[in-house]
């Protein structure tokens, strides 16, 4: 074997195994995904390198806590798959750069990066990047309260994701699209929804429940039923398990401590940030072309 061909296919290895590393929470998958990055290099491979750059990127923001070099590893990322004409890697890198920003309360940006997704993925014509775009654009509608946005984009994204049977995306779409029905007043659909998702969550067994269930306990708060969010809240803390990633413990951990401290149980940490701002998940926000500064509630 050439040293080429060797060198793809360790880059090959190490990037399912930093993959597999990184669902399961596990952070030897930075230090997996930065040899994937060095082995592609030496192989000439530019889709592995951007493939290995976006596992990193998305390790070091979320699993490490540095979400400053996540993010210049996610442009990395991009600018290697542009380079290199992949247009598969491209979105992925730009969905997923959209969904860190958002993490981050950078939401300018997020939209941004979601625009040029999905921007990418219509050009090439190709459903499943559509698919992958859309589900970047769901989120960071849901994160701006965006209820047109995130109405247009459900509605194309829900047929899209059934039609392929992909049921990883469509527990997201169809639990972050009940804020839809719910800014319409219809309880009823939204819960319905939810349920759904968490059907779906439990059928494919992955540790993301515990996100699924905070949504489900802030969904409950808005409706003024607290004894039923602060249980929903609970179960969404139990959820959390030794393979969840950080972010989903701390959704869940948080909307727990919120929930019982809208009924004056617990007092919530000093200056730990609980929600974003209340009301941007109820309404939508008007032109979407202007850059706007987003607001953040800290409880003390």
């Amino acid at each position: 074997m050439s040293d080429a061909r060797l060198a793809t296919a360790t880059a090959k290895l190490r990037l399912w195994r930093a993959e597999a590393w990184w669902l399961l929470s596990d952070r030897r998958s930075a230090s997996e995904a930065a040899a994937a990055v060095a082995a592609a290099r030496t192989a000439g491979n530019a889709g592995f390198e951007a493939f290995g750059l976006e596992i990193l990127g998305t390790v070091q923001s979320v699993e490490l806590g540095r979400p400053t070099q996540g993010c210049e590893l996610l442009q990395q990322s991009i600018a290697v798959a542009r380079h290199a004409q992949d247009i598969g890697r491209e979105v992925s890198a730009e969905s997923r750069l959209a969904v860190l920003h958002t993490n981050r309360l950078e939401l300018d940006l997020a939209v941004d990066h979601a625009d040029a997704a999905l921007a990418i993925a219509r050009r090439a014509g190709d459903p499943a990047l559509i698919c992958e775009a859309l589900d970047g654009r769901k989120l960071v509608a849901f994160a701006l309260g965006d209820v047109p946005l995130l109405r247009e984009t459900v509605e194309e994204l829900l047929p899209a994701l059934h039609g392929r049977g992909d049921l990883w995306l469509l527990q997201y779409a169809l639990a972050e699209g009940a804020l839809v029905p719910a800014a319409a007043g219809n309880w009823q659909l939204a819960e319905q929804q939810l349920e759904e998702a968490l059907e779906i969550n439990r059928s494919i067994g992955h540790g993301y429940r515990a996100y699924l269930l905070a949504i489900r306990s802030w969904f409950a708060l808005w409706r003024g039923s607290i004894d039923v969010a602060v249980e929903w809240g609970h179960q969404s803390v139990q959820a959390v398990s030794t393979g969840s990633h950080l972010w989903t413990a701390w959704s869940a951990s948080n909307t727990y401590q919120y929930t019982e401290n809208v009924l004056g149980r617990q007092r919530p940490l000093d200056g730990r940030l609980l929600l974003i701002t209340f009301h941007r998940w109820h309404c939508a926000l008007g032109s979407r072309g202007k850059k706007r500064t987003y607001e953040a509630i800290f409880l003390r």
